[in-house]
This record gives structure tokens, sequence and C-alpha cells, in this order.
């Protein structure tokens, strides 16, 4: 069974109000300070996929405290420790997975099932 992207013309009118109305939405929640954009969204046969875009602050246990850190963990540079870009990606990607689908039930979107339809994740 091949996967190809459903192109029509309900997709494509899906795909532009979310482009309109998908800009900035608030997230506050334990780990999540912020807001987040949907990027791209694609329709498959049985599951939908988005590409989201996040700006904001996560709460992490890093370097023995548990503070509120920025994108800028992922740049600097540590003489001990280390930081995982693919970890910190799936740690925002299963947190900001309730709020996304929330956001999609707006639009109809019902194929959204798990945290990993979430393909490209951005941290800003």
């Amino acid at each position: 069974m091949s996967c190809y992207v459903i192109t029509n013309q309900t997709v494509k009118n899906t795909k532009k109000a979310i482009a309109k109305f998908s800009k900035n939405v608030q997230v506050d929640s334990e780990y999540l300070r912020g807001k987040f954009t949907i990027k791209t969204y694609r329709r498959y046969l049985m599951i939908d996929e988005v590409d989201v875009i996040f700006e904001g602050e996560i709460k992490v246990n890093f370097q023995r405290k548990n503070d509120w850190y920025s994108s800028e963990i992922m740049v600097q540079k540590y003489k001990d420790w280390r930081v995982s870009k693919i970890k910190v990606n799936r740690f925002i990607r299963r947190q900001i997975y309730k709020y996304v689908k929330l956001h999609l039930n707006y639009f109809d979107i019902r194929n959204f099932h798990s945290y990993h339809l979430i393909k490209k994740i951005t941290w800003k």
C-alpha cells in the first residue's frame, strides 16, 4: 500500500485555514511556556501530519537544577554536559502534542493520534 499526500479542494482549504489561524497559539504547562505555530499540514489516507515551530522555554533538570531554559541550551558548550537534540525535540514533541491536537480539532482534523505525527519541530 503506497502512502501519498491527498491534495483535493477540502485539504487545500484546510491548509489555508490552518496557515491563517494557527500562528502564535499560547502554551503554558508544567514543562512548556511559550507559543507555537503550525507551519505545514499534510493529509494522508489514514493519518494527518504537521510541522510545528515552538518559540518559548522548557523546564528541565539540567546541571543539577530544575529551571527554565531557552533554545540557547542547544548551542552552548558545557564542560561535562551534552544536550541531545534528539531527546530535547522528543521531549518538546510529547509535551506540545495535546495542545496541537486540541487546536487541530477546530479544523475537524481527527486523524492525529500520536505525538509521532508531529514530524518536524523547530525550537526558536
